[in-house]
């Protein structure tokens, strides 16, 4: 099973002997004997940990990186679609009852939200905008959230696929440096 305080002892085991290239090796199966996650979430888990061991700074630290998604959210349907849809985003996400359980606690999918907020925010930036940081951080985006919870490789398909029909807002310089970059941290997995 991968309840809270199994994630959590692993990501402290993490902490105390493993490395970047050891961390796949942290990495466990689960009770349906598939690989649902990679080294990302360890990572991910490592930085609030490292930070504080108490569980109740870890959920206040959750809480607000969490928050942070919810104002990305509310920024991107804004920017992007308008103000209404933004701030009817936002909400709808900060009270669905699941997202206020889960958002708190180290929880295997929990962080998948808010990064696909993030990667949400970066394709737009990168269609519309033609924002040349976004085009580097996209893709890390793309793999960081496939290392977290590798199901969302069904959002990642799709984003390319709109990256792709809209393929000159691209600029492939920039998004070349961004695979590089994404590469790198498949080097524990490989």
């Amino acid at each position: 099973d991968f309840d809270m305080p199994r994630v959590a002892l692993i990501v402290q085991d993490f902490l105390s002997h493993g490395t970047f290239l050891t961390s796949q090796s942290y990495v466990q199966e689960s009770v349906w004997l598939n690989i649902p996650w990679g080294p990302a979430l360890i990572y991910f888990y490592s930085f609030f940990i490292k930070i504080s061991a108490d569980p109740i700074n870890v959920a206040k630290m959750l809480t607000f990186f969490h928050f942070v998604g919810i104002v990305i959210l509310v920024r991107l349907g804004w920017r992007y679609f308008s103000p209404t849809v933004g701030v009817l985003a936002g909400l709808l996400l900060a009270t669905n009852p699941y997202w206020v359980t889960y958002s708190r606690i180290i929880y295997q999918p929990a962080p998948v939200i808010t990064f696909i907020i993030i990667s949400m925010y970066l394709l737009f930036s990168v269609i519309k905008d033609k924002n040349k940081l976004s085009c580097i951080l996209l893709p890390v985006s793309w793999v960081i959230l496939f290392q977290i919870y590798i199901p969302t490789y069904s959002f990642i398909v799709v984003s390319l696929f709109f990256l792709i029909l809209n393929h000159k807002s691209i600029n492939y310089i920039y998004f070349f440096v961004g695979m590089l970059l994404s590469l790198a941290l498949y080097v524990p997995t490989i």
